[in-house]
């Protein structure tokens, strides 16, 4: 599997405001400038501290993400919700669903750390109505997470986003642009992100977008000390690690963890399909698995068949989809 990773939590420093950084975000003693998290603006103080400047990024620059529907007639593109599948499923959903318009982009800083970022279209109309970005170093393992509100089509285009905590930021429309420090301790960024910055998936793999990292390195979220004071239990409560020792096949290449990471394990396995996917991608083989690859030619060519797969691989994804039912056995998770 190629979309998993645990998570290593750390508590940022609150002390001293911070003093001036060059492009690389280092203070020019060398050392990096000391933050005190208490606004979206020194969030993203903290965050470049870490990672080096926030590069500038535009929803244009992005890359749409295709929507198909296969059934006896084909494949086709899916350009409008009625011609989706029963109204609603399409072949490859996105966490959020099968609306079209969707734009994933990345873009990269000096210091080597990767923005990947979302604008999300939930409806009919092509105008975005979330946008959401991941700041990441794919070294440190440092991330930071921005998301605004969900708004019906009051993005546009996407073209002219504004930092986070500054004063176009503050003075967007009725609310700011961005979640603000308060918003984002209450989201859920780590539901879904609880052991990996990205995830990758069929729907987002149809675009040669998102950077590929280690599925060992480290990862942790700047502030997530402060984060956490907001009383939200994803960013309160760490997830736990996944051991249990039927699993040893899966994470020779990637660790386990327990929230979003179950759905997709369960997905990637063929052992719970999204409800959203069609009935074609739900029932073929090679299409309703993408363990231990994305790509079904090479899936293929290893496990001719669903029986071969299962020889190897199933006794692994029954101890996930045990250890992430509602009764898990003894034995699943690290204390």
């Amino acid at each position: 599997m190629a979309f998993l990773l645990t998570l290593l939590a750390c508590t940022p420093e609150a002390v001293d405001p911070p003093v001036p950084t060059d492009e690389t975000g280092l203070s020019h003693t060398g050392e990096p400038a000391p933050v005190e998290v208490v606004d979206m603006a020194t969030y993203l103080q903290a965050c470049e501290r870490e990672l080096g400047p926030l590069p500038a990024f535009s929803c244009a620059d992005a890359v749409e993400v295709p929507i198909t529907v296969t059934d006896a007639s084909g494949t086709r593109v899916v350009t409008a919700l009625d011609q989706l599948e029963d109204g609603f499923r399409c072949d490859r959903s996105s966490i959020g669903g099968c609306a079209p318009y969707t734009r994933i982009g990345a873009t990269t800083n000096a210091r080597g750390s990767n923005l990947v970022f979302g604008c999300r279209n939930y409806g009919a109309d092509p105008a975005f109505d979330q946008i959401n970005a991941i700041f990441t170093s794919p070294t440190t393992g440092a991330t930071c997470f921005f998301s605004t509100r969900h708004r019906d089509e009051v993005y546009g285009d996407g073209a002219n986003l504004p930092r986070p905590g500054s004063d176009a930021d503050l003075a967007f429309s009725e609310l700011p642009f961005w979640y603000t420090l308060d918003d984002l301790r209450q989201s859920a960024c780590v539901e879904c992100h609880d052991n990996d910055a990205i995830l990758h998936n069929p729907w987002v793999r149809q675009v040669d977008v998102l950077p590929v990292g280690g599925p060992l390195a480290p990862y942790w979220r700047v502030a997530e000390g402060v984060l956490a004071d907001g009383g939200s239990p994803f960013w309160a409560t760490p997830s736990r690690d996944l051991i249990h020792p039927a699993t040893a096949p899966c994470r020779q290449c990637h660790r386990l963890s327990e929230r979003h990471s179950c759905v997709l394990a369960k997905e990637a396995t063929g052992r719970e399909p999204r409800g959203l996917t069609t009935e074609w991608f739900r029932t073929s083989y090679p299409e309703n698995r993408w363990m231990s690859t994305f790509d079904h030619d090479e899936l293929l060519a290893a496990w001719p068949t669903e029986a071969a797969w299962e020889a190897a691989w199933g006794e692994a994804a029954d101890a996930i989809d045990a250890c992430c039912s509602a009764d898990p056995p003894a034995g699943c998770f690290a204390p």
